[in-house]
């Protein structure tokens, strides 16, 4: 029974021993692991794979010329020996900066902060504080430290592609974009998971509750009205939230290929009426202007006479040649001449 159990713990020792080094596969559950167990994996962690290999780590070569080396100052010896042979005191200075590097990597957290960004310092999950721009150092030692950066400068959030029915069962493509800025970064670090995918859905929600009440004739008539109520109805929100909406504005309207060719022909249609309603009302004032003229020349044999030259001026400005045999006369008083009936 011993014998049986004692294989497979070695194994799995050995293979535990070998795969935090190397590939990080695990065959047991290292939540149930104590402390001691937990610090052996994190030294076989930190030592690595051999040299040559891909595997992370010191390396087991730098690992063995460091612990050589302090075998020989326990020892009381001057230089560093192994099987007959002397390692020289520059591998180990080598040796000794990789160790110390590799330490100095994994015991401080360092991040910088840009300008016009805000860090959030978050110590084992909970937030500490906020950080200006700037460079911070701290120690990780048994604890989980983590900085979110927050952008503070103008951002902007494009809504694309948003498939809504309007009232009167439309299906409309509206594009939306957004700019905004974050007001108060220490509410958006406790109150929002993710302030851009919060602004996406607000942004997102407010644009088909006003699409979806209204008919496809009023977005069109008036498409500030979209913007406006948008922006009302996230903008108050949002600044709850530590969000400045500053301005929003659709893009683009698309309609469907049918519908395209429906509107084409209404307004055809509607143009077409107006070029006739002009046309007819400009006739109309023309027959009119002729019955006046008429009522005018009707009593005045001087104005008639000069309508008459006016009408022999249009007909020889149209002929190339003509011969008159009465003379002037015959030319005023014969060419035209209106027959009364």
């Amino acid at each position: 029974m011993s014998a049986t159990i004692s294989c497979p713990s070695s194994i799995t020792s050995f293979f535990s021993s070998v795969t935090t080094r190397t590939a990080g596969f695990n065959t047991i559950d290292f939540g149930d692991l104590g402390f001691p167990a937990l610090l052996l994996v994190l030294m076989l962690m930190f030592i690595g794979a051999a040299s040559g290999s891909t595997g992370g780590g010191i390396k087991t070569s730098t690992f063995f010329i460091v612990v050589a080396s302090t075998i020989s100052t326990i020892t009381g010896r001057h230089t560093i020996e192994f099987a007959r042979r002397s390692i020289p005191n520059e591998l180990l200075n080598k040796a000794l900066s990789v160790v110390v590097y590799a330490a100095g990597v994994n015991a401080i957290y360092y991040i910088e902060v840009p300008d016009n960004h805000v860090g959030l310092l978050k110590i084992n999950g909970k937030l500490e504080g906020l950080l200006k721009p700037g460079n911070y150092g701290y120690w990780r030692f048994n604890r989980n430290i983590e900085v979110t950066k927050l952008d503070c400068r103008l951002q902007t959030m494009e809504v694309s592609g948003q498939e809504i029915l309007t009232k009167d069962r439309v299906s409309l493509r509206i594009n939306l974009s957004a700019s905004y800025r974050i007001a108060d970064t220490e509410k958006v670090a406790t109150l929002l998971k993710n302030h851009s995918e919060f602004l996406y859905r607000e942004f997102q929600l407010a644009l088909r509750e006003v699409v979806g009440t209204r008919t496809l004739d009023a977005i069109l008539q008036d498409k500030d009205i979209v913007n406006q109520v948008v922006e009302n109805q996230v903008k108050e929100k949002a600044l709850t939230y530590g969000l400045e909406v500053l301005d929003v504005g659709v893009k683009d309207i698309i309609l469907p290929g049918d519908m395209k060719s429906i509107l084409n022909q209404v307004v055809e249609a509607q143009k077409c009426a107006e070029a006739n309603l002009i046309k007819r009302r400009e006739e109309t004032q023309a027959t009119r202007s002729l019955h006046n003229t008429a009522k005018v020349m009707e009593g005045n044999a001087t104005l008639m006479r000069l309508k008459e030259l006016e009408v022999l001026e249009r007909i020889t400005g149209k002929i190339d040649q003509m011969t008159v045999y009465n003379g002037l006369e015959g030319v005023m008083k014969d060419m035209v001449k209106i027959a009364e009936r």
